[in-house]
């Protein structure tokens, strides 16, 4: 059912809580959308985006996002993000947890950083190997502070060793 407005095109039925979803989920994934679209982190470089059908002008992306995702692109948008529509239309859904797939080593790597998603386990196991971990420990003897920033990401990381 849609509304009709005074006058135009008529109003589409938007679902408001997948578009909260979209946002974070797209810059999760490290893609942008407004300016820059030299940037090969852009949707309109991304194949998927392009195979689901899915918006190319910015405007249409922000209103999905801040008024919520029409019905008419809701299977669309999860297809491409990887979801399920009912994940993405959840109130309940952890957006970060729903994009994490699982990866070999569970629990003994962190969640994915920005930027490095499919890299991130393979090189975190390879550089952090329990031994060498347990050793370096036991050089240090003591208890420490780091901050950190990782290259291009604007977040501080804190650790306490």
């Amino acid at each position: 059912m849609e509304k009709t407005g005074p006058a135009g095109r008529p109003s589409l039925r938007r679902n408001a809580q997948a578009g909260k979803h979209l946002g974070p989920a797209l810059k999760l994934m490290g893609k942008t959308w407004r300016r820059d679209a030299g940037n090969p982190n852009h949707v309109h470089h991304w194949r998927r985006w392009m195979d689901c059908g899915l918006p190319r002008s910015a405007t249409t992306i922000d209103k999905d996002i801040r008024e919520g995702i029409p019905d008419t692109r809701l299977a669309a948008y999860a297809r491409c993000l990887g979801l399920t529509a009912e994940t993405l239309t959840s109130p309940e859904t952890d957006i970060l947890a729903a994009l994490e797939a699982p990866v070999p080593g569970g629990d003994r790597i962190p969640s994915k950083v920005q930027g490095y998603r499919d890299r991130f386990p393979e090189r975190y196991l390879e550089n952090n190997q329990e031994d060498y971990i347990q050793e370096l420990l036991g050089l240090l003897q003591g208890v420490y502070r780091m901050h950190y920033l990782l290259f291009g990401l604007n977040e501080i990381h804190r650790c306490t060793v």
